[in-house]
């Protein structure tokens, strides 16, 4: 029996036993009438950002997530999602996702065979809607009283297409969330369910989105969110490179150097570079 085992992270926890005689035949979803994009499509594959921490040192390395098929169970028809990296941590594991109705959920199933469905993404919600956020540690459900309040729904061009994205905002710490249907969030803390792995405390992170690519081609990145993050400060060249903290641009790749007008981020916070004035 094949342990599925979701880190979205973690995006993005839980073991999941899957028997292979319930593989079914390839699916691919496309668009409903109604123009929804779903997230899961089979050859769908999702680029995070894996941060490893050596004392004040950070190592990226890439984590692909890649939906490899359909496959029933329970009378649901889960999509069987592969994940694969140079970490250990984050190689060889598979977990399954439910999508139907424009909603997204993750099967976790405990120790003693309980298994319980947490919700990632309900992209019906409308302006007003409210919906509970909750965290899954090693099994355990903590409710921290977060909810996500859907405040608007906007239409962004990525790559050649118009994307629905919803704006949210945590009524608790007032930050805003961003939602792209067929895409998802660009951090796993800003999904509806935050499911941590048991090995959580190990040193190593997901940094967040990098892209997500469909049919061998890019079809979105982590700058293609757009306002994800506040933009507290415009450094001038010589405070910004001064600076001890590693700097990384919208992809999550660590930089030596920037362009001029590049937004890029440090200690967690956005900025845009402005040239020296001498240049």
């Amino acid at each position: 029996m094949k342990r599925i085992i979701f880190i979205l992270s973690a995006i993005f926890a839980g073991i999941f036993g899957v028997g292979a005689q319930n593989v079914t035949e390839p699916y691919s979803v496309t668009d409903g009438d109604n123009g929804y994009t779903p997230l899961l499509k089979e050859g769908k594959i999702w680029i995070w950002n894996g941060l490893e921490c050596y004392g004040e040192k950070v190592y990226e390395f890439p984590i692909f997530n890649e939906v490899k098929y359909k496959m029933e169970i329970e009378g649901k028809k889960l999509f069987v999602v592969s994940q694969t990296s140079v970490c250990d941590l984050y190689d060889d594991n598979d977990y399954l996702l439910y999508e139907e109705n424009g909603k997204v959920e993750i099967r976790y199933e405990y120790g003693d065979g309980a298994v319980k469905y947490y919700p990632l993404y309900d992209f019906n919600m409308k302006p007003g809607d409210k919906l509970p956020v909750v965290e899954v540690i090693e099994g355990r459900v903590l409710d921290q009283g977060d909810e996500l309040e859907m405040i608007a729904r906007t239409d962004i061009e990525a790559h050649g297409k118009v994307w629905r994205r919803m704006e949210l905002k945590n009524t608790r710490t007032n930050k805003s969330v961003f939602w792209v249907e067929g895409i998802g969030a660009p951090h796993y803390m800003q999904m509806q369910s935050i499911i941590y792995p048991d090995s959580w405390d190990c040193g190593i992170d997901m940094g967040g989105f990098r892209e997500c690519i469909d049919n061998g081609e890019t079809i979105f990145t982590m700058s293609d969110f757009g306002e994800t993050l506040s933009v507290d400060a415009l450094p001038s060249e010589t405070e910004a490179i001064q600076r001890d903290a590693p700097i990384y641009d919208m992809l999550g790749r660590r930089v030596t150097s920037m362009a001029r007008g590049g937004i890029y981020v440090r200690d967690g916070k956005k900025f845009v570079y402005l040239s020296h004035k001498s240049e």
